[in-house]
């Protein structure tokens, strides 16, 4: 765990005198999602929040910077699903917000022309590669919250949306599932 803090500070540091490039911001939302893992596996579940939510604001700030692209409205989808099983429960109403605002990000964004530079960029690739398992998890979560509140029919139009996606993605790269 000292690796991840110490490269956190190393960015952050960096940060502070030089804005860092948009892909290196982009590898430290990933950076402090699997950090918040090592956290939770090491019971340190204050810190765990701290690190998903500087995920998030880090991917929101991608998204201000670069609104029309979808890299960034995916990586800010799945930052804000790992939220989830952290207070989806807790706090229902702001997580079904956020949720929704996924699916309209993701939706607006899908309907714009893909930069160029995505087919060239392997990890780009990979961020859209994981499209479809990232509106998937937004639906399932979705579908868990309208089923804890009670809203049964709800919940069922959101596990098969999840599905759908979920399949979808399967299909179109079937070695990454």
């Amino acid at each position: 765990a000292p690796g991840y803090a110490t490269a956190i500070a190393m960015f952050d540091a960096l940060d502070a005198t030089s804005p860092l490039e948009p892909h290196i911001r982009s590898e430290l939302v990933g950076i402090h999602i699997e950090y918040s893992w090592v956290l939770g596996s090491l019971g340190k579940r204050e810190d765990v929040d701290k690190h998903i939510r500087r995920s998030i604001q880090i991917a929101e700030d991608l998204v201000k910077d670069f609104p029309q692209d979808l890299c960034y409205g995916l990586l800010l989808a799945n930052a804000r699903i790992s939220l989830f099983g952290r207070i989806g429960n807790a706090r229902p109403d702001e997580m079904e917000k956020m949720l929704t605002r996924n699916l309209v990000l993701i939706n607006g964004l899908k309907a714009l022309d893909l930069p160029k530079e995505v087919e060239q960029n392997p990890r780009r690739k990979l961020i859209l590669m994981n499209e479809s398992r990232i509106i998937g998890a937004t639906y399932t979560s979705l579908g868990h919250l309208s089923a804890t509140q009670g809203r049964k029919t709800e919940a069922e139009q959101n596990f098969g949306e999840a599905l759908k996606h979920m399949e979808k993605g399967a299909l179109e790269h079937p070695h990454a599932h």
